[in-house]
């Protein structure tokens, strides 16, 4: 098995399950002592606000992510198109999270350097 996975989520979480069970696989793996890098579009990234309600499977969601702090310390979101909810041009996610926001270049580099990606 690959021991470096790179996990796109590109699903728009409100319109479909697969921004949920993307991050689900990536949890999974994690937990299994694989590196995995979760990196979420923007359509995904509002798995990590407040407002799961909204979301397909959100209520599925409010299960696990406080799992995936511990196995995924870092999560990266494609910079371009992201909702800014609030002033500074990140949206409103939780604290729990350390966030980095990546280019579509560096997102690219990324996936060349994994020995195994998923896409979602």
């Amino acid at each position: 098995m690959a021991s470096h996975i790179v996990i796109f989520v590109q699903g728009d979480a409100k319109k479909s399950h697969r921004a949920c069970e993307g991050i689900r696989v990536a949890l999974g793996l994690a937990a299994c002592d694989i590196k995995v890098e979760l990196i979420l579009s923007s359509g995904a990234s509002v798995l990590l606000t407040d407002d799961l309600e909204e979301c397909v499977d959100g209520e599925i969601a409010k299960q696990y992510l406080p799992s995936l702090i511990k196995f995924i310390p870092t999560i990266y979101i494609e910079r371009e198109g992201v909702e800014t909810p609030t002033a500074g041009g990140a949206p409103v996610l939780q604290d729990e999270y350390q966030i980095m926001f990546l280019s579509q270049d560096e997102i690219a580099n990324k996936i060349a350097l994994a020995e195994c990606f998923a896409q979602f």
